[in-house]
């Protein structure tokens, strides 16, 4: 995102998506599991203070469990 939106000046957001309820790996089953585990992941890797790439980044949680044919 810095080397795309900083650097280049390429328009770009980052799209981070998320599944729950896969029981074939037993991945977070709700959007606060997820949250608790992006958080923590965030402040070991230093990311967890804001940003000014922060309003072009996003979050979309997919629960599969309410998807048909899966």
């Amino acid at each position: 995102m810095y080397y795309l939106r900083e650097l280049n000046g390429i328009n770009a957001f980052l799209l981070n998506v998320y599944f729950m309820g896969d029981q074939s790996v037993k991945g977070p089953s709700s959007v606060a599991e997820w949250k608790f585990a992006i958080e923590r992941t965030k402040m070991i890797l230093g990311l967890d203070h804001p940003n000014v790439l922060q309003p072009y980044m996003v979050d979309l949680f997919i629960d599969l469990r309410t998807m048909k044919g899966i």
